[in-house]
This record gives C-alpha cells, structure tokens and sequence, in this order.
C-alpha cells in the first residue's frame, strides 16, 4: 500500500485559486503554513521570514518553483478560501496512514481545553475538545465547543461514530467527569462508568470508559 505523504493528501483538495497568475501551488501553501504552525508561528510575516531562512530545503519537497517564498498577502487570501472542513479531512486521510502503520494500543483520551491563542470573534478564548491517542503522541481530533465546556458532551456523542470509522484501531475512549454516560448501540460500544475508590486525602473522581469490546 502506498504512503500518503503530507504533500499528496493535501493535493487531494480542490485549488480555489483562480487558474490565472497562479505563482505558487495552493497544497504547498497549505502544508507550508501547517508545517510554520508546527514550528509555533502564528504570523504571516513571520512565516514569510521563516520560509525564506529554510527555502532551500522546503521549495522542491512541497512543490514550489519560484526562488521566493509566497508574500505574506498571498499567504493570507490563499488561506481564507481553504475550508475547515477539507483541511481536516485531508489531515485525517494522512494521519490515517501514518496511524496504520504504527503499533498501538489503541486508547485514545477525549478532554476539553481551553485554547489560550484561539479567540472567537468577540475576543473570547476558544474551548477545544480533543482527542488523542496517548502512545503515539497525536491528537486525531479537535473540534470547539464555542466558549461553554458544557458542550463538550454533545460534541463527544456526534462524533464518536467518525473516529471509531476513520481509526478502526481504537480500542479503549477515556474521558473525564464532564463526560455524559450512555449506550451507543448504533456503533457497537459497550460505556461503562467506574468511579474511583477514594482515599482520606483525595477525593473521588469518576471517570469514564469506551470500550469497543475485543478486535
């Protein structure tokens, strides 16, 4: 089976850039920032500066043919026109591949945060619901209850069915108390609540449990 490279899963999405004066590719872009964003750059400029820095070793790889990286303006109109959506669903069919060919023991922790650099248009911090897969360090999921972690259940239940679908090696969901306990025949889980035996000094926190049963 061939590996989906960063690149390739990237390509799969639909150029909105208009066919005429294209300068740079529009999955090189993409990739380009995700890899900035890795590096923790959060500005145009600075992702402009630190493209020019390492241009030598990034330009052939994601497929670019000019001897400058893409302006900062370009960085940003190319950017608005990519959907959330399909940028997450290119992420995903690269993770997949990467996920198959790893060895795992399939527990994967679904918890809220709060995103202390993601602000909504009031200026309000984002509340995230990830999911993470603990021994191989990767989070196969993110979604944003707005600014109320009391949406964290509702996001959780719509979607478990998409994880266990796009990532058949799961075998066991951890949440913590803001998890709501329920059966979800529809996908064959068996939800199990324990409650953990407290001590004099630390008091009890439930905790919750997915399991999918045995492979």
């Amino acid at each position: 089976m061939h590996a989906v490279t960063l690149l390739e899963a990237f390509q799969s999405l639909e150029d909105p850039q208009s066919a005429r004066g294209v300068r740079h590719p529009f999955a090189g872009i993409v990739v380009l920032t995700l890899l900035g964003m890795l590096a923790q750059i959060r500005e145009m400029e600075k992702l402009v500066r630190w493209a020019r820095v390492n241009w030598d070793r990034l330009r052939e790889p994601l497929g670019f043919e000019r001897d400058e990286p893409p302006c900062a303006t370009t960085f940003s109109r190319t950017l608005a026109k990519c959907r959330v959506a399909d940028f997450q669903a290119a992420l995903t069919t690269w993770l997949q591949a990467r996920v198959t060919e790893a060895t795992t023991a399939g527990v994967l922790a679904v918890d809220g945060k709060t995103a202390k650099q993601a602000l909504d248009d009031n200026g309000h911090p984002l509340h995230m619901l990830n999911a993470f897969v603990h021994d191989l360090q990767v989070v196969v999921g993110q979604w944003s209850t707005g600014t109320e972690k009391s949406n964290e259940p509702t996001l959780r239940r719509r979607h478990l069915a998409e994880l266990l679908e796009a990532y058949p090696m799961l075998r066991l969901i951890t949440g913590d108390a803001a998890a709501t306990p329920r059966t979800d025949r529809r996908n064959k889980t068996r939800l199990s609540v324990f409650k953990s035996k407290a001590t004099k000094a630390i008091r009890s926190t439930p905790s919750l449990t997915v399991s999918r049963g045995p492979p």
